[in-house]
């Protein structure tokens, strides 16, 4: 699994920026968290309830977190075998 969602948000970011539009950081975790496919949907809903306030990089930081714990998880696996 790789964090596309992100690599694609980032290549859009500069679209959206030029932009009349100025976008609150609100505004941008949003819309990744919009991009997140199905198999990160619970992380959409852990970050999202129970918090006042989720930053872009609260959510940047989870799914790279995320996508490392999955990493450890398959070499563990791959180990035991």
């Amino acid at each position: 699994m790789k964090n596309e969602h992100i690599t694609n948000f980032k290549f859009l970011v500069p679209d959206l920026l030029n932009l009349d539009v100025t976008f609150e950081d609100e505004d941008l975790m949003l819309m990744l968290l919009g991009l997140f496919p199905y198999e990160l949907e619970f992380l959409e809903t852990t970050l999202l309830n129970g918090n006042i306030e989720v930053t872009f990089n609260e959510v940047i930081v989870a799914s790279y977190s995320h996508e490392l714990r999955q990493k450890e998880k398959l070499k563990g696996l791959v180990k035991q075998q």
